[in-house]
């Protein structure tokens, strides 16, 4: 998993995530983030806001 600011900072990179874990984002800053995970079907790109 891998997770993008708006600028293309990544901000947090885990290779071996799973559904239970938690990401701690108390440090970083209110906006938009682009979440991309690589699963069997290759990778999956999503959106994150944090308010």
């Amino acid at each position: 998993m891998l997770v993008y600011d708006i600028a293309g900072k990544l901000v947090y990179q885990n290779n071996v995530f799973a559904a239970s874990d938690v990401i701690e984002t108390a440090k970083w800053t209110k906006g938009s983030y682009v979440v991309k995970i690589k699963d069997n079907a290759g990778w999956q790109v999503r959106s994150l806001e944090k308010e």
